[in-house]
């Protein structure tokens, strides 16, 4: 589990992270990405009652995300000084492999934190 410095919780710090112009939208998920001023990785897995019905599906869901970024965590290759927001739009995801998820995400995440790196250090865009 990841440790509670580790998680978005507090509801200021949500409502800002959903207003962030950092966003991508796969199939299955979405990502957001805002800047911290903690200089602490943040992670926030939302699961709707919507989307996946039973609570132990939702929960399975859950799992898997966080293990993903827990194991980024272990090798010490966390993005530094950001919050992410990973939302759970489609109950397809339950059938995606852990391998072929974690995939999905990271180069999500990766692609979004590239984007967000860029317009921080105002690069042009190639």
């Amino acid at each position: 589990m990841l440790a509670k410095k580790n998680r978005l919780v507090t509801d200021t710090e949500i409502k800002k992270a959903l207003k962030t112009k950092f966003q991508k939208f796969a199939k299955f998920y979405s990502v957001k990405i805002s800047p911290n001023e903690e200089q602490q990785f943040k992670l926030l897995v939302i699961v709707p009652k919507k989307s996946i019905k039973k609570a132990n599906k939702r929960n399975l869901v859950k799992r898997r995300i966080v293990s993903i970024f827990e194991e980024l965590q272990h090798k010490n290759q966390l993005p530094i000084g950001v919050n992410l927001i990973i939302h759970i739009k489609s109950s397809e995801i339950i059938d995606l492999d852990y391998i072929v998820l974690k995939d999905n995400i990271l180069s999500s995440v990766i692609n979004l934190y590239q984007k967000y790196l860029d317009k921080k250090n105002n690069r042009p865009k190639q």
